[in-house]
C-alpha cells in the first residue's frame, strides 16, 4: 500500500516564494503529484494508493483511477500520516510505502525496487533526497517501529530513530527517487536532466517548468 501526503496550503513550497506566487506553486504541486501518481499507476509491487491530506484546499480530481483520499482531522504531515497508519495497522495491513508528492522523475521501476527490497529483507528502506539530507520515500513493515520525522534533516533523524529501535535501514539512491523539487536549484537540475531524456520531457512537471522558463526569458 502506498501513502502520498499532499498539501496545497499557501506555505507549500515556500522556498520558491521569491519567484513563484501562491497560485504558481499550487500548480507546480499539482503537476508533480500527477507525475508521482503516473509512476504508481504502472507499479507492479504496489496495489492500493491513498492520498493523505489535512488540507481543506485539496482537489478531489485526483481521487480517481484507483487512488483514494484520506482526509485527516489532524494537521502536520507526520501527524496526518501517523494517524492513518494507526488505522491501517488496526485493520491488519502488513506494510506501507510513503512517497512524497514532489518527485517528478519517479518511475514505477524505482518504486518496485524499493518495495521489493523492503519485503525481501524485512527491513526499512529509505530513499534519500538528492542533497543527501532528506527522505523522499520510506518503506516499512507495520506496526511502525518509530514515530515519523519527515522534514529538515529527516534522513539522519530516521536513521537514528531506527537504530535506537535496533533496526538498520537500507538507504536507496537513484536519480528517479532522489530529485525532489523544493528550490530554484532543484528546478535547474530537473530541467537539465529532463533535457537529456525525451521520456522525462513528457512529464507534467517538465512541460510546466519549460513553459515557465520560456515565459520568464
Amino acid at each position: 500500500m502506498a501513502l502520498i501526503p499532499v498539501r496545497f496550503l499557501p506555505e507549500a513550497k515556500h522556498r520558491l516564494a521569491e519567484n513563484w506566487d501562491t497560485t504558481s506553486r499550487r500548480t507546480l504541486v499539482q503537476a508533480m503529484l500527477a507525475d508521482v501518481l503516473k509512476a504508481l499507476e504502472f507499479s507492479k509491487a504496489i496495489g492500493q494508493r491513498i492520498i493523505v491530506t489535512g488540507d481543506d484546499n485539496f482537489s478531489p480530481i485526483y481521487s480517481q483511477n484507483n487512488v483514494e483520499t484520506y482526509r485527516s482531522t489532524v494537521k502536520g504531515l507526520n501527524s496526518e500520516l501517523m494517524a492513518y497508519i494507526q488505522l491501517l495497522t488496526e485493520n491488519g495491513v502488513k506494510d506501507v510505502v510513503i512517497i512524497l508528492a514532489d518527485l517528478p522523475l519517479l518511475t514505477d521501476v524505482a518504486l518496485d525496487e524499493i518495495v521489493t527490497i523492503g519485503k525481501r529483507t524485512q527491513r526499512p528502506v529509505i530513499a534519500q533526497d538528492w542533497k543527501g539530507t532528506g527522505t523522499n520515500i520510506l518503506f516499512s513493515l507495520l506496526p511502525l517501529p518509530i514515530e515519523l520525522c519527515f522534514g529538515n534533516q529527516s534522513l539522519q533523524n530516521f536513521r537514528t530513530r531506527l537504530e535506537e529501535a535496533n533496526l538498520i535501514p537500507i538507504i536507496y539512491h537513484s536519480v528517479e527517487s532522489a530529485l525532489d523539487i523544493d528550490d530554484d536549484l532543484a528546478i535547474e537540475r530537473f530541467l537539465f536532466l529532463s533535457r537529456l531524456d525525451k521520456k522525462r520531457q513528457q512529464t507534467h512537471t517538465y512541460r510546466l517548468l519549460d513553459r515557465e522558463e520560456k515565459k520568464r526569458k
